[in-house]
């Protein structure tokens, strides 16, 4: 007979909200803690007291199924299986290989350890969405598994229906490939369509002078011309029937229109791979209550420099609904021609600096040990001060690019009661 627990859950994080658990739901559990009838199990973030009904083992981990479940009441689990995985094909749960077969997704490997996965790291998620998440990874199977995972991930964990457009969002914003490069490959394909071509035009021939007052005005410009900070109101207005509102100053609306008149298949790909990659900008800006977050990829060019800069912004409101510059983290990665990848992990509290900088460059140290002075001096200015200021490097064995994106896409939006927010 398979050993039955019940018990009521509790959530032991105030960073994660507890999962639902529904009747005939297959949940991942590890077993903390048992004393005589009495076991501890966790399910996510969720710890769960539970009352032993049968044997039931000490240790390990396993899947349980869900028997019966009310709000604010207990709930009682079936043991199923072992969960540990062998890495064989032959010895992946039936329950698993049923899912698979339910969602009309070939019973591979590949699909056996992604499902795997999704189901230990996502305990609540429902049947519906899972088998959704199935077919979405199915028809995407020629991308990145880690991406893909990283995409499904981030739309469970903030709440964002799981769909085709918003999966490809969540991956095409992770690409490699620099919005500079997807805005110059359009601009040079575009035969009519002026008005997205003046556009591109005018963000592309944009020279950016080494100094921090240009590159501010290039954040400001981006943010005009892009549309991702006030696309909500611009179209609400739209909504509302006001004729004040000047589309060809918004990139967004530009390529939308674009994409629904354009009649060559390869012209339309660039534009909708373009659209989807401002739309990943916008998924991964999140406002969840005392915290805001605030990610964007801004092209760069000056001389025969041309990349994007990656910013994401993470901290607690201030008392005008913004990140309070004096509480927050804030993110950066560039790709160099001499430097080559460098990022910069900037933790602000109380108008206190901690600096990381990832690099693999060895004269880099010389270079920040010339320059850490005025670095500082800089700051004091502006009323900041520096305590400490260290350099790391990259893991050899991955993309610095994913490692950065690793960052930004399992940030933890919920420690509202942080100041490091860890990302």
């Amino acid at each position: 007979m398979d050993p039955i627990i019940t018990g009521k859950p509790q959530v032991f994080s105030q960073k994660e909200e507890m999962p639902g658990f529904r009747k005939n739901d297959i949940v991942y559990g590890k077993i903390l803690d048992k004393k005589g009838d009495r076991a501890v199990i966790q399910i996510g973030e969720t710890k769960l007291h539970a009352r032993i009904d049968s044997s039931f083992p000490s240790s390990g981990s396993y899947w349980f199924e869900v028997k019966s479940s009310k709000e604010n009441d207990a709930i009682q689990l079936k043991m199923r299986s072992f969960a540990e995985m062998s890495g064989k094909h032959s010895d992946a749960p039936a329950f698993i290989l049923n899912l698979l077969k339910q969602a009309n997704v070939p019973r591979t490997k590949e699909n056996v350890d992604f499902m795997h996965q999704l189901l230990q790291e996502h305990p609540g998620i429902k049947r519906t969405e899972l088998q959704q998440t199935l077919k979405h990874a199915a028809e995407t199977g020629r991308r990145d598994p880690a991406t893909l995972m990283a995409s499904i991930s981030f739309a469970l964990k903030n709440n964002i229906p799981l769909s085709a457009a918003v999966l490809n969002a969540l991956f095409d914003v992770q690409s490699r490939e620099t919005l500079y490069d997807q805005l110059k490959q359009l601009h040079s394909v575009l035969e009519t369509e002026e008005a997205l071509k003046t556009q591109i035009g005018s963000i592309i021939a944009r020279d950016t002078e080494k100094n921090a007052d240009a590159l501010a005005g290039v954040l400001s410009f981006f943010q005009k011309k892009a549309g991702i900070k006030a696309e909500i109101s611009i179209l609400q207005q739209l909504a509302k029937g006001a004729d004040s509102i000047r589309q060809e100053e918004n990139l967004k609306l530009l390529l939308l229109s674009a994409s629904l008149k354009q009649s060559d298949p390869a012209v339309k790909e660039k534009i909708d791979q373009l659209l989807s990659k401002l739309n990943g900008q916008t998924l991964l800006s999140a406002d969840q209550g005392f915290t805001q977050n605030h990610f964007m990829q801004i092209p760069l060019h000056y001389g025969d420099f041309q990349s994007d800069l990656n910013i994401e912004w993470t901290g607690r409101k201030n008392d005008k609904g913004e990140i309070d510059p004096d509480y927050c983290r804030i993110l950066f990665y560039l790709n160099m021609n001499v430097l080559k990848d460098i990022m910069i992990d900037l933790h602000i509290q109380n108008r206190i600096m901690n600096v990381t900088i990832y690099n693999q460059s060895l004269p880099f140290h010389s270079l920040l040990r010339k320059h850490a002075d005025a670095l500082k001096q800089k700051l004091q200015q502006h009323h900041y001060s520096v305590s400490l200021i260290k350099i790391e490097q990259f893991k050899e064995a991955e993309d610095h690019h994913s490692q950065f994106m690793n960052r930004v896409m399992y940030r933890n939006h919920r420690a509202v009661q942080e100041v490091d927010l860890k990302i």
